[in-house]
């Protein structure tokens, strides 16, 4: 009788509330098989027609199958990367569709989202036919069987370590409809739902809906759940491995779902369970209800997800990164601060994003944007604007910056989000792929790659500049009418410049027009500060400052002026001029010293340097850092072979400088190096080394080149957010001037000849490298060097020649295979300085030098221990941990092949070197992330005319921060 109460409640109790929105309403009755890794069950579907004119098709979609087909523009390593055995199909079957009387209705499948260009989009969307037209605001139920299965990968829509995650697209979910078609964006409805799903008894699921009920009926685990106020999506987060944690937090109830063997959860150096989640959470929460309104529903549920330290948010339900979930040994408390701006930013999504939606195609910054503006404000009243992100005062926090001196560009610790944010916005500026913010629907988007910096990190800056443009109270008060009004609705750019217009009574119509519709940018410069008296009064002279300003870029702000007076007053000036260059004039009776523009630094000004008169001095430091307003200097000990000083100068990444000391033993060598970055992948660049024996006076240079590099960009149809050069052209050209003094050959390559190098060497070098690791797996390399003058007391030619292609490819779900062939000529052969050699093969130390060189690999690997790193992607997919401090990432087994085939006029010989032999590689990350790569085989040569030597044992070691 329990049970059949419980049952009845679940399906009829909420139905005339759900009724009676103007939504739809959903009733799914499912079971999880573990076996088939599915969910199957029936979801009956009261369709509330929401147009204004009637419609005859309900189209659903079906995003599970979004992923049933590897992408074919993707090669397979890189699709690879997202799953623990390779690419394993996820998809959605729907095996019969029908009325509310159980009468048979007729369906299709067919393509849609062609717009999202990562996934298959051939069963995209289903199609029901209605048996008569639906009128606007009226209702009709259908009843869909369906069956969704997941695939063992990183997702969220997946499982991995035994924990299921399905964000949404596990079940048909309505196609939103815009102006009487089916939309071509990314859009949720708002629906009201009713769940009940059983799992094996040992399940747990974690909490969602308004109402959570669980019970034990014969042997299975059954859950129900109820949604009185609309939602987006029916998240899932379950496994048998779960551990819960729950506490009241004023009207709210906050759950954790961890792993069960885990004694410590949730994040840092913290043996309290999740109260340190807890205690941040209730700030956060305290925080968003004060500034935006409460939340609507009673909880929030926090679960654990197997994923690349990603976060994300459905309704009521956030899912944390595993790396979050354990004991920081290593680092303690120094990530605290970044933990807690990550949580706020997923909170923030439960108003932005879930409450007030958008479509997460062309307008995904409404989402992403509002949810930074949240959490960063957050951030910044809790612990300030300065060292805002990481715990500086922790002893970590010093330890590792000395340990970042012995390496500078190791480690670099972004004082604050905003910071770091700035350096990105910059560099895309500057190389001239920045993006408007707002995304038309067939805007040609060849760079989605860069999606994360337009959608995240500008549309923060623009939000922020729009605060401070309109006032910042009454940007949150906005925030706040916004959150009230469209909760459960959707907005757009368009709606939101409006109410934006509307609610502060101001004209930001070329504000939108310059940000969100256009990647307009802007940079004021204070050009220079002037003052002169002009009379005498009785109580002093009076002084006339004048202060120049210019402006470049086509778009436009207001902006504060700070003005320091000689007895060190300062006043704000509110200045509001349009034209490229004025000047500001202020008659006083004290002298201005020094001016500051956007001293708040609510502008997006990309350079911050020149908003300074006079100039900010240069920086010195220990550590490498980014002022992001002037010049940085930083010194540290150079240890590698010796001992030496390193300095390095530079202003953010445009142009650097090193220069290097170190002593060896038998030398001194100096390194001094220059680098301009003009944009678009595009540097100029000086090296000059000289080297002194410590044995008498001689000395030569080395390597002297004057060097230009740049890049083509190409069409990037593929959103991968992380991979700025794939399907990229790479060229390099440099002219080389090396001159040798009083130096034999024997002093720098051995013993081999005693020829006196001539007195100048002159080259050019020219390089060519194609990327294309997306759709092939391919890297091409070009290089050709020509020499006026040989190494060698002969006055001769040199010329150069080389061509290599790679590829890395994914056989079977287990076996990778990376090969590559190199060819090779030069048009003199007996230069041991630009010798041939075939030190690849682990076993052949003197190779006679070649006037032409082909050489081959091919090598095959199985992994015991299945990792996402590759050669191109550092990334990890399993780890072993030892208290987070050595961490093991993967064991391969495999079989290499080498070959390499040689000719020398001299000795009119030609040759064919070869290898093939086992070889096991281990990939480590341990003490301070300092990651390890060793590769340990054994290798039998072959040699077409010579005896074959006994087999050599070849070791390869390979460390990096």
């Amino acid at each position: 009788m329990k049970r059949f109460f419980f049952i009845s409640i679940f399906f009829f109790g909420l139905f005339a509330l759900a009724n009676a929105q103007e939504v739809s309403h959903y009733r799914i009755e499912a079971a999880f098989d573990p076996d088939t890794h599915s969910i199957s069950g029936t979801l009956i579907l009261d369709y509330y027609n929401a147009q204004k004119e009637s419609i005859s098709i309900i189209s659903l979609m079906l995003l599970a199958n979004l992923e049933k087909e590897a992408n074919e523009s993707v090669a397979k390593i890189v699709q690879d990367v997202s799953y623990r055995y390779g690419f394993e199909s996820t998809f959605t079957e729907i095996s019969r569709v029908s009325t509310s009387n159980n009468e048979k209705l007729p369906f299709k499948i067919h393509k849609g989202f062609e717009f999202l260009q990562k996934y298959s989009t051939k069963e995209a969307v289903l199609d029901v036919m209605l048996k008569e037209p639906l009128e606007p605001h009226e209702r009709y139920t259908i009843r869909i069987e369906f069956k969704t299965k997941l695939a063992e990968k990183k997702s969220d829509l997946g499982y991995y370590q035994d924990v299921y995650t399905a964000r949404f697209g596990w079940f048909p979910q309505e196609l939103p409809i815009v102006d009487g078609k089916a939309t071509e964006g990314f859009l949720f409805n708002a629906f009201t739902y009713q769940l009940k799903i059983t799992f094996p008894e040992s399940y747990i699921l974690a909490q969602i809906g308004d109402q959570f009920y669980e019970e034990i009926v014969d042997g299975k685990h059954l859950y129900a759940s109820e949604s009185k106020i609309p939602v987006r999506t029916i998240p899932l987060s379950f496994s048998n491995k779960f551990k819960r944690y729950t506490k009241k937090i004023g009207d709210l109830i906050v759950n954790v779902y961890g792993p069960q063997k885990s004694p410590w959860i949730l994040h840092g150096n913290h043996d309290d369970d999740a109260e340190f989640l807890f205690k941040k959470v209730g700030k956060i929460i305290s925080h968003y209800a004060e500034t935006f309104g409460p939340l609507p529903h009673g909880f929030i549920t926090f679960t654990i997800h197997y994923g690349e330290e990603v976060f994300f948010a459905a309704d009521g339900l956030i899912y944390i990164a595993e790396t979050f979930f354990f004991k920081d040994m290593m680092s303690p408390g120094l990530k605290d601060r970044v933990f807690e701006y990550i949580v706020a930013h997923e909170v923030a999504h439960l108003y932005w994003g879930i409450a007030v939606s958008n479509d997460f195609y062309s307008d995904d910054w409404i989402a992403e944007g509002l949810a930074e503006y949240s959490s960063i404000s957050y951030l910044e009243k809790t612990y300030g604007k300065a060292d805002n992100f990481f715990e500086t005062h922790s002893i970590f926090f010093i330890f590792m910056y000395l340990v970042q001196a012995f390496d500078p560009l190791s480690y670099y610790f972004p004082k604050t989000i905003e910071e770091s944010y700035f350096l990105n916005y910059r560099r895309f500026v500057l190389d001239g792929i920045d993006q408007p913010i707002h995304k038309e629907t067939h805007f040609p988007y060849d760079r989605t790659n860069f999606d994360y910096v337009r959608t995240y990190i500008k549309s923060y800056l623009i939000l922020k500049s729009l605060a401070a443009y309109v006032g910042k109270e009454e940007f949150n008060e906005l925030l706040r009418k916004l959150y009230h009004d469209k909760n459960t609705d959707f907005i757009t750019t368009h709606e939101f410049e409006k109410i934006v217009q509307e609610s502060t009574y101001k004209d930001v119509s070329q504000f939108f027009s310059d940000w969100f519709y256009h990647n307009h940018h802007l940079d004021y410069e204070v050009v220079s500060l002037q003052s002169s008296p002009i009379k005498k009064t009785f109580f002093g002279p009076i002084i006339r400052n004048e202060i120049m300003i210019n402006r470049y870029g086509k778009a436009y702000l207001p902006f504060t002026l700070k003005i320091e007076y000689e007895d060190k007053t300062t006043k704000l000036l509110f200045i509001d001029n349009e034209k490229e260059s004025f000047s500001i004039v202020i008659e006083s009776d004290k002298k201005i010293v020094s001016v500051e523009l956007d001293p708040n630094q609510d502008l997006p000004d990309f350079s911050r340097e020149n908003n300074y008169y006079p100039r900010k001095p240069i920086k010195y430091s220990l550590l490498f850092e980014y002022p992001l307003d002037g010049y940085n200097i930083n010194f540290s000990p150079y240890i590698f072979g010796g001992y030496g000083i390193r300095i390095n100068g530079h202003f953010l990444d445009d142009h650097y400088w090193t220069f290097l000391a170190n002593y060896t033993g038998d030398f001194v060598y100096f390194i001094e190096r220059f680098a301009y970055h003009l944009g678009r992948g595009q540097f100029c660049d000086i090296t000059l080394n000289q080297v002194l024996s410590t044995d008498s006076v001689q000395e030569f240079f080395l390597i002297n080149e004057l060097g230009y590099s740049f890049t083509l960009f190409e069409k990037n149809k593929l959103g991968l957010t992380r991979f700025t050069d794939i399907d990229a052209n790479h060229f390099r050209l440099a002219l080389g001037f090396n001159h040798f003094k009083e130096l034999s050959v024997d002093t720098v390559i051995g013993d081999n000849t005693k020829d006196e190098l001539p007195d100048v060497i002159e080259y050019v070098r020219f390089n060519y490298t194609r990327n294309d690791i997306v759709s092939l797996g391919l890297i091409n390399e070009f290089e050709a060097l020509y020499s006026p003058e040989l190494i060698s007391p002969i006055n001769n030619q040199l010329a150069r020649f080389t061509l290599r292609t790679s590829k890395l490819a994914k056989l079977t779900s287990y076996i990778n295979s990376y090969g590559f062939l190199e060819a090779g000529y030069n048009t003199e052969h007996n230069i041991q300085f630009y010798k041939f050699d075939l030190d690849e093969l682990y076993l052949f130390d003197d190779v006679t030098p070649s006037l032409r060189r082909f050489l081959g690999s091919v090598e095959f690997s199985h992994p015991l221990l299945r990792t996402r790193r590759t050669r191109y992607f550092g990334i990890f997919e399993d780890s072993l941990s030892f208290l987070n401090s050595v961490a093991f990432e993967g064991l391969s087994i495999g079989v290499l092949a080498r070959a390499g085939y040689l000719w020398d006029n001299d000795f009119g010989s030609s040759e064919i070197h070869g290898a093939y032999g086992p070889f096991i590689e281990i990939l480590n990350r341990t003490f301070f992330d300092v990651e390890f790569n060793v590769r340990v085989g054994s290798v039998f040569p072959i040699n077409q005319f010579a005896a074959t030597d006994d087999y050599k044992i070849f070791v390869e070691a390979f460390a990096a921060f």
